[in-house]
């Protein structure tokens, strides 16, 4: 959904909301921000298309009248000599307009007192998926929660944010074979492979396919390292769901050593989140608008990776081991970039 579609949604939600009565069609497109282009059926359609989306958010949009007519019986003259007419049968016929309106009811939540720190948690939940496969959903729930107004959610600083990543348009394919328990093929390190899917989890900020290999058994894979596209294969239900415990200990095989050793880095501010994460802000000097942190790692080709991703905003200031593992393989990507 984009960014224009998520406004207009969220524009007309609020429309609905606050309105004292139900409105026409023509007093939305009027009123509301985004209906403004487009010959009156192009602009229909695009309502109808913004019902539906509403609706599939869980919004009840109330409509009124659609075409029922009444006929108005005109009463004697009133005190003021005008005209008064009476809906209850007989005289002149009109025509209600069909109208949509929000009840408040229907919409908010219930009697909400978040604090600062459980406003900015639910920002931090909100926050987390980056991707077009989960982002919708999360909008969705903001749409609600941003219309209530007061309870507003707090802005999370960037460096806070734990951003998961979904490593391209395999991830998508995956994810609903997974659900589907169908089989895939894809290649990997130039040999084809066939797996049952398991699970999709996270590691130091990739993605990582849990599974099992049809002629190696039980795997891992990275997934931005599948080479090509992932394709499926077969009947959904293809194989039986396998136990917590097993993928536990699969993905438990992604774990690193147990940290032996310790690099201190000076960080820019508000940067490198994952890396702040891992380490501790230590006393020592460090260049203006960056803060030293000490971070410990069990593998030295590992925590060099880590470091070479964040670019210039990690400086390394001991060990000279780790510093020029970093130079190294920034070198290296230098000259690949030239080649």
């Amino acid at each position: 959904m984009s960014a224009r579609v998520e406004e207009r949604l969220l524009n007309l939600t609020i429309a609905l909301l606050e309105t004292t009565r139900p409105l026409t069609k023509e007093e939305i497109f009027d009123q509301v921000e985004g209906y403004s282009q487009g010959d009156d059926e192009a602009i229909s359609r695009k309502f109808e298309r913004d019902k539906k989306d509403l609706r599939d958010m869980g919004i009840t949009i109330q409509s009124t009248g659609g075409g029922n007519k009444a006929k108005a019986k005109k009463k004697p003259r009133g005190e003021d000599g005008e005209d008064d007419w009476d809906s209850s049968g007989g005289g002149k016929e009109s025509t209600i307009k069909e109208g949509y309106r929000i009840l408040a009811q229907d919409y908010y939540l219930p009697e909400m007192d978040l604090t600062a720190e459980e406003s900015r948690i639910v920002a931090l939940a909100t926050s987390i998926i980056a991707e077009p496969l989960i982002t919708d959903g999360v909008k969705h729930a903001l749409t609600k929660l941003r219309a209530v107004g007061d309870q507003g959610v707090a802005d999370v600083p960037s460096y806070m944010v734990a951003e998961v990543t979904t490593d391209g348009p395999n991830f998508d394919v995956l994810h609903d074979a997974i659900a589907t328990r169908t089989c895939v093929e894809f290649t990997y390190n130039d040999t084809p492979r066939k797996v049952h899917g398991w699970k999709i989890t996270q590691r130091s900020g990739f993605s990582y396919l849990l599974g099992y290999d049809t002629t190696a058994g039980q795997r891992t894979y990275k997934i931005s390292r599948i080479q090509g596209s992932v394709t499926k294969v077969g009947e959904a239900g293809a194989y039986d769901p396998v136990s917590p415990k097993a993928i536990s200990d699969l993905a438990a095989s992604l774990e690193g050593p147990e940290p032996t050793h310790s690099v201190r880095v000076a960080l820019k501010e508000f940067t490198a989140g994952h890396l702040r994460r891992r380490g501790e802000i230590v006393e020592g000097q460090a260049p203006q608008g960056y803060e030293l942190v000490e971070i410990r790692y069990g593998r030295l080709d590992e925590i060099v990776s880590a470091l070479c991703e964040v670019g210039p905003h990690a400086l390394v200031m001991e060990p000279g081991e780790v510093r020029d593992g970093v130079l190294q393989q920034l070198h290296a990507i230098a000259g690949g970039c030239h080649e």
